[in-house]
């Protein structure tokens, strides 16, 4: 639950943890069909996670799990979980178990009503930024497992941590460079938990309500040009080409203006460079501001921007910790509100989930 600025600019780090034992064999009967980053493999008495490392795609971390207590496996399920990223929390949520969380980075990035209350009540701690957390802190919350997202280096104190016998996972869902990618990790937590069979369940309806989504946009004539991103200081971020963003974008049927472009986490221009590379772009999603007045005010340069002259301009900003915290866990939402944007006849403007209007 970082600031949104940080969290946008942290999906840029492209490097791994390095301290985790690392093994080149990866489990074959992987029931994963998206994700790049996550293995899962359902044996006779056990079931066998596997995280692999985004650089080098060698297994960093496996993690066994098994309803019993054996040797050399995590006894689940756990009911005491401390989780550092929204992400988590909103795949937890689809499970119906926020009770099951002890521990979050910070309440101000969280959107869960039921969470914010266990936070007020003194019933989940708040840990502060990754990487900084006292060890005292986490000792203290009791947790079972603390679910991580690796920004480049071991989480602090993990030996230290799992020798009191709390495991310390890894998640690369921010690396991940599909959507439904992105959406599978909820079997990490399902497994974890014991609710594998509901984490299953509703991945398989969201990927049908996406495909299907999908389909009907391939069927399109029209094919718009979109601009995304926004101003962070004197540069402008954007998708990069190989992004789940991007192929967010894609699915939409979209010509997407830095689709070609290099790289999983976002690319960085200048405004110059955008101002006129843009000047018959069509569409332009977010600015990462709530209103015009914020938005010009800041950068009035941005007015000559190709699409503000030819369509209104969206952005997700009223929502931005629901955004945050449920968007990779309902992909098929984010690409339902870009249907009805870039494609208002085809797909009538109902009630956006995620987006609105910048006004």
């Amino acid at each position: 639950m970082k600031s949104l600025s940080l969290i946008f600019l942290l999906s840029v780090i492209l490097i791994s943890c390095k301290n985790q034992k690392k093994s080149n064999t990866v489990s074959e009967d992987n029931i994963v069909r998206y994700s790049k980053f996550l293995r899962i493999t359902e044996k006779e008495k056990i079931i066998q996670i596997e995280i692999l490392s985004p650089e080098t795609r060698i297994v960093e971390q496996t993690i066994n799990i098994s309803k019993q207590v054996a040797k050399n496996t995590l006894a689940v399920p756990l009911d005491k979980i401390t989780v550092l990223s929204s992400t988590h929390v909103g795949m937890l949520s689809i499970l119906n178990s926020i009770e099951k969380i002890v521990g979050v980075a910070d309440r101000n990035y969280v959107y869960n009503t039921e969470l914010l209350n266990n936070i007020k009540n003194g019933k989940v701690l708040e840990m502060g930024e990754e990487g900084q957390i006292p060890i005292e802190t986490l000792l203290k919350s009791n947790c079972q497992a603390l679910i991580y997202s690796g920004f480049g280096k071991a989480f602090p104190h993990q030996k230290q941590l799992e020798a009191t016998g709390m495991k310390c996972i890894v998640n690369y869902d921010w690396r991940e460079t599909h959507p439904l990618g992105k959406a599978e990790w909820i079997l990490l937590f399902g497994y974890l938990i014991g609710e594998e069979e509901q984490a299953k369940a509703y991945f398989n309806r969201i990927e049908k309500e996406y495909l299907d989504l999908k389909s009907a946009a391939s069927k399109l004539k029209t094919f718009p040009t979109v601009i995304s991103g926004n101003m962070y200081g004197e540069t402008w971020f954007a998708p990069a080409g190989e992004s789940f963003n991007a192929v967010l974008l894609e699915d939409a049927h979209v010509h997407y203006r830095y689709r070609k472009t290099y790289g999983t986490g976002s690319v960085s221009l200048t405004l110059e460079k955008v101002l006129s590379e843009n000047l018959d772009t069509e569409f332009w999603i977010n600015p990462g501001m709530p209103t015009i007045a914020i938005l010009f005010g800041t950068y009035p340069r941005l007015k000559y921007l190709g699409p503000v002259t030819k369509n209104p301009i969206f952005d997700y900003s009223r929502s931005g910790n629901r955004y945050w915290e449920m968007s990779a866990i309902e992909p098929q939402k984010v690409l339902s509100d870009y249907l009805s944007i870039f494609h208002p006849n085809a797909f009538p403007k109902k009630d956006l989930y995620f987006y609105h209007e910048v006004k």
